[in-house]
């Protein structure tokens, strides 16, 4: 349901080193991580930037289980700002390390097949980090839902009430590709859903989902009217390899319908960024996804600020 993890996406924690460094990720550009020496930095070692971004999601499920309709859909909107540090030159003039806080705001709902519809609510708080040396990146990321769910059913609704602990982590490198860059990456979520007392006072047990993911992102820059743009496509294989008790989609679905585990997932996401001022960037984003009787698709739109 994407409650884990927008996964997906280009990472705006290795968007925030990359971004320090002044990589632009077009081969031509002598800031790019290809070249061998980065120019001499003018700005200081550490170096502070703080972003938003707001999101739009929509997915839809089909299929019969047992002779009765199991599809659903699912609408989601939120937010997320975060700010991080970045330190500039640890080891070498081609490497840097982020850390970054994040909180964010979640609201989903559910209509499922039969009639009965759950909304799921809360705030999100966590931190990150990356590293970046050269064409080569890691980025970690822990944080905790705090969610709230309702659902209804023949006119009675249940609210319920959960923390999802959800940690992620994910490897990538950069290679030229003429006036492109390719960048494969491979990465692992998991997350633990954990009910409150009264939730498992009524039978909800604890959850656990893991993901793992690999793919590829292109991309490219160029100037135009004055301003740089960096654009790239991302194309990812994402399978939910062990999902086990009542994790947040089990419950908020049919109950006895299959669950995703094993199934594998398309992603395709495409992303266009603008750098308006030294300290000035946007950036928006579209995504589809989609197996065996699912599709889904997203917005998102973003801002980085930059402190001098």
């Amino acid at each position: 349901m994407g409650f884990a993890e927008e996964p997906e996406s280009s990472n705006p924690v290795i968007d925030s080193a990359f971004a320090a460094l002044g990589y632009s990720g077009d081969p031509n550009d002598p800031k790019s991580p290809f070249m061998v020496k980065a120019p001499p930095a003018a700005a200081s070692l550490v170096s502070y930037s703080a972003w938003a971004q707001g999101l739009v999601d929509y997915e839809n499920r089909t299929g019969t289980f047992d002779g009765i309709d199991i599809g659903r859909n699912t609408l989601i909107g939120g937010g997320i700002a975060a700010a991080d540090m970045t330190i500039q030159h640890l080891t070498s003039a081609s490497d840097a390390v982020v850390f970054g806080i994040l909180t964010g705001d979640l609201t989903a709902t559910v209509r499922n097949a039969d009639g009965s519809t759950a909304v799921v609510h809360g705030p999100s708080l966590g931190a990150y980090s990356a590293y970046v040396n050269g064409a080569f990146s890691v980025d970690g990321m822990f944080k905790t839902d705090f969610f709230t769910v309702t659902e209804t059913d023949a006119g009675i609704a249940i609210p319920l009430g959960l923390n999802n602990y959800v940690a992620t982590g994910s490897v990538n490198y950069k290679q030229n590709m003429g006036t492109w860059w390719f960048q494969p990456t491979a990465g692992v979520s998991y997350t633990r859903t954990v009910w409150n007392t009264e939730s498992s006072a009524l039978g909800f047990t604890d959850g656990t989902d893991v993901r793992v993911q690999g793919g590829a992102r292109f991309g490219s820059g160029f100037d135009w009217a004055g301003i740089h743009f960096d654009q790239s496509l991302t194309v990812l294989a994402y399978d939910d390899v062990l999902i086990s008790g009542g994790t947040l989609a089990v419950v908020t679905g049919t109950p006895f319908a299959p669950t995703d585990e094993g199934k594998i997932f398309g992603q395709v996401i495409g992303k266009v960024e603008a750098q308006l001022t030294a300290n000035w960037s946007v950036n928006v984003e579209g995504e589809f996804r989609g197996s065996t009787d699912v599709y889904g698709v997203a917005g998102r739109v973003g801002a980085t600020y930059t402190f001098n």
